[in-house]
């Protein structure tokens, strides 16, 4: 494989007082600011986890999380996959980016007036009258979401990454601190829906000025079916993903109560916060290079494996954390009467490892344009995935975080295999890096804890201390001694210098 440095990439992009700013440099600086915002974002939504799993009961949580199963459904339709389409589109004119906004704006409201006429059937099926009020103010947020997206889009094209993370990050802490403060006056479910539909509000309100453009009206001159086949194919994709992760949400609230339901999402977002604070960043800042460069296979294989194993070494060594210290990781940051959480983040946190193993294919597909045989693969895949749910959900909680954890592992998998058949990419590579990893984090917190239960030791604040630094101290140590874990380590380090270069 080529060898290259990410300032190297390509030739030159834009020029800044007479030096050179090649497009490596460029994804670098991109990749750093997105990296500071989504840690700080990070830090607030733990924040936000912590306080308001103090003021609110599993029920609320539940509410909440069970009405979100069909609001987030409804997103992933009023986008239609558009707004990939226009990030990764070589070429796009102002008349092409103005239509793509309209159709959005119609689809989200759409969305709007069916979601309110639908309110009372859909609270019926869960079985939750309490549902109707919520349905109804979620819906509001289709409009807003729907003309924000191409206003993203154009940011996101243009690497204005710290236009957007000033955005984002203030979104999130008006929306958080509001929140905290109504669970505080007593407002249960309410506090998380109108943080929901305050941060959207905050948000549309900076991204339209940020990524404005001179706007016009839906012309059909100005062509965008090869965007609306992309956008179409991705967005079959986005719906199956969506349906299959959120089989297990659905099963519980149509089948259990609301405080299961508050059980199983929390547990699942102590995993599921920080895989997509990790990813989400990484996808924005990589797509758009990648997509520059597919016709380039060397320095394209370049940018995936360091950008995954970048992405890897930061995920899955907090999650194999978390799922060995589960119990401690719980009392400490839940609290008590969140305790039953912890056996589900035990199993939830080892599928969030092969989510994480499988993300990078992710970028194949979407870099390469291939949409169509993405949603191809999903059509075997996500059925799958929602029946491996479905039979765990005939052992409870604990066999829905199984089945959830099962369905992970065959798309890392199956991702892989289907990819070696259509295109030229180091899947092999791929694989061999995710399972080393996998291996020794997994294995070396698992010890830990092991070690740590040897001693005696049970209180919560020294179990997690002790094994944070017998942890960290195995893998300093293993990297010392085996040269591949070396080799891994290095690229990892090798985004770090850049992150740190770029800011």
């Amino acid at each position: 494989m080529e060898r290259i440095k990410w300032d190297r990439l390509l030739p030159p992009l834009v020029s800044r007082g007479g030096r050179p700013l090649g497009l490596g440099r460029l994804a670098a600086r991109g990749a750093a600011i997105s990296f500071l915002a989504q840690v700080i974002r990070l830090v607030i939504q733990l924040l936000s986890l912590v306080v308001l799993s103090r003021f609110l009961s599993p029920e609320d949580v539940g509410l909440v999380a069970t009405a979100m199963v069909v609001i987030g459904l409804a997103l992933v339709l009023q986008d239609l996959g558009l707004s990939s389409a226009a990030i990764q589109a070589t070429n796009l004119s102002d008349g092409q980016r103005s239509n793509l906004m309209w159709i959005n704006v119609a689809l989200g409201s759409v969305l709007t007036l069916v979601t309110l006429l639908a309110a009372v059937p859909l609270a019926g099926v869960f079985g939750q009258p309490a549902l109707i009020p919520i349905f109804q103010v979620l819906a509001a947020q289709f409009v807003l979401a729907s003309g924000t997206a191409q206003f993203r889009a154009n940011i996101v094209r243009e690497l204005r990454f710290t236009s957007l993370a000033i955005a984002e990050v203030s979104a999130q802490i008006i929306a958080v601190t509001c929140a905290i403060w109504l669970s505080v006056l007593g407002f249960g479910p309410w506090a998380l829906v109108l943080q929901v539909m305050l941060s959207q509000v905050v948000l549309t309100s900076a991204l339209v000025p940020l990524g404005r453009w001179p706007i016009r009206w839906y012309n059909h001159r100005h062509s965008i079916r090869a965007l609306l086949f992309f956008g179409a194919n991705l967005a079959g994709t986005q719906v199956l993903n969506y349906l299959s992760r959120s089989a297990d949400v659905f099963i519980i609230g149509a089948t259990l109560s609301s405080s299961s339901v508050g059980l199983y999402n929390r547990a699942l977002q102590t995993i599921t916060v920080p895989l997509q604070q990790l990813q989400a960043p990484a996808t924005t800042v990589a797509l758009p290079v990648l997509s520059k460069l597919r016709e380039q296979p060397g320095r394209f294989s370049e940018f995936l494996i360091t950008g995954q194993t970048a992405l890897l070494w930061g995920v899955m060594s907090l999650l194999a954390f978390v799922s060995a210290f589960s119990e401690s990781i719980v009392a400490i940051v839940l609290g008590p009467q969140w305790t039953e959480c912890a056996p589900l983040i035990r199993i939830l946190a080892i599928g969030g490892l092969f989510q994480a193993a499988g993300y990078a294919t992710y970028w194949i597909f979407l870099a390469k344009g291939l949409t169509s045989s993405n949603l191809r693969f999903d059509l075997y895949f996500r059925p799958l995935s929602i029946g491996c749910i479905f039979v765990g959900s005939l052992g409870g909680l604990s066999g829905i975080a199984l089945g959830f954890m099962v369905s992970s592992f065959i798309g890392w998998v199956g991702a892989l295999l289907w990819l070696s058949r259509i295109v030229r990419a180091p899947l092999l590579e791929m694989f061999l890096i995710a399972l080393r990893a996998m291996i020794v984090f997994l294995g070396t917190s698992y010890a830990a804890k092991w070690l740590l239960g040897q001693f005696g030791i049970e209180a919560n604040v020294l179990m997690v201390t002790f094994g944070l630094l017998i942890y960290t101290s195995t893998i300093i140590a293993l990297i010392g001694v085996i040269a591949t874990l070396r080799a891994d380590f290095r690229r990892a380090l090798k985004v770090l210098h850049y992150l740190r270069g770029a800011l």
